[in-house]
Order: structure tokens, then sequence, then C-alpha cells
């Protein structure tokens, strides 16, 4: 796309301009997929961690859920 320099966005000057010097197509194609990686690992949740453990004859919740009564009692047959 031919933009006048003038023109480009923020985000356009960052995928255009390295700090010393003007990217080349390959350059900027590979600037492009660097930040659509980056974006992808964001997106990413790090661990999830389970909504409940049994621990002797405890169930702990370890984050605010809800639960059928068929998933409590399923819940409750883990602690026999």
């Amino acid at each position: 796309m031919m933009v006048e320099v003038k023109n480009l966005t923020q985000s356009q000057c960052k995928q255009v301009f390295d700090r010393t010097c003007l990217r080349s197509i390959g350059g900027q194609r590979a600037y492009m997929e660097a930040k659509k990686e980056e974006s992808r690992l964001q997106a990413v949740p790090a661990e999830v961690q389970p909504l409940y453990k049994v621990k002797g004859k405890k169930v702990i919740f370890t984050q605010a859920c809800e639960v059928s009564a068929r998933e409590l009692a399923r819940i409750l047959s883990e602690i026999e």
C-alpha cells in the first residue's frame, strides 16, 4: 500500500521504520508476523487452575464457581 509518510498511523510507522532505518518489504512482513505471534502468545492463558481440589475429606474450591447438583454429587463421590 502506497501511503505518504505524513499520513501513516503510529502502528504503520513502527511497521515501516526501524530505530535506525527503513524496513524492506520482507522486513515489514517479518515485523508483522512477529507482532501476530506476540499477540497470539499473550492471548493464551498462562496456566488454568482447577475449580476445586479434594484434600482428604474436604473439597477446596479455588475460585468462585457454580456447580449443578449432578456435578456436586460427582465431586463428593471423589472423596469416598
